[in-house]
């Protein structure tokens, strides 16, 4: 579908997209769909199909779910770093589980201890308590390798 001409629910995506982002102004939107668009158009339906698709991925990579999404991964991803993801021993409900499942137990398990500064679910943070996790658990990582 890469040259055929953009759909309308695609025009109605990306102006729902760039409204919960606060991109509508006219000359603000003109910019960004410029830059997506092969030829230099400013309007959605000058856009073709890919383009489309392209800008929406775009707009939904910039959503403050998908930043908080990504950071959680980032958090997951320390735990593996630590082997957190081997520790089942603790928690006799996670003897059998996958390890990713035990390693976002774990994960968690720490980020409502005491011993995170935050103290709440990873799912209910914040970008900003997120971000603050994700500092703490790279110093905790850096005590683990190197102590």
């Amino acid at each position: 579908m890469s040259s055929s001409t953009i759909l309308p629910g695609q025009i109605r995506r990306i102006n729902v997209h760039l409204t919960e982002l606060g991109l509508n102004e006219k000359d603000t939107k003109a910019d960004i769909v410029s830059k997506f668009s092969a030829v230099g158009h400013s309007s959605t339906k000058g856009l073709k199909y890919d383009e489309a698709e392209a800008l929406i991925a775009h707009l939904v990579s910039q959503s403050p779910e998908a930043q908080k999404q990504k950071l959680r991964r980032k958090l997951l991803s320390l735990g593996y770093d630590m082997h957190w993801h081997k520790d089942a021993k603790k928690n006799s409900d996670l003897a059998g589980m996958h390890p990713s499942k035990i390693n976002a137990y774990n994960v968690n398990a720490w980020c409502m201890s005491d011993k995170c500064k935050v103290g709440k679910d990873m799912n209910e943070m914040t970008i900003d308590e997120l971000n603050q996790t994700i500092t703490q658990l790279k110093l905790v990582k850096k005590s683990v390798v190197n102590g």
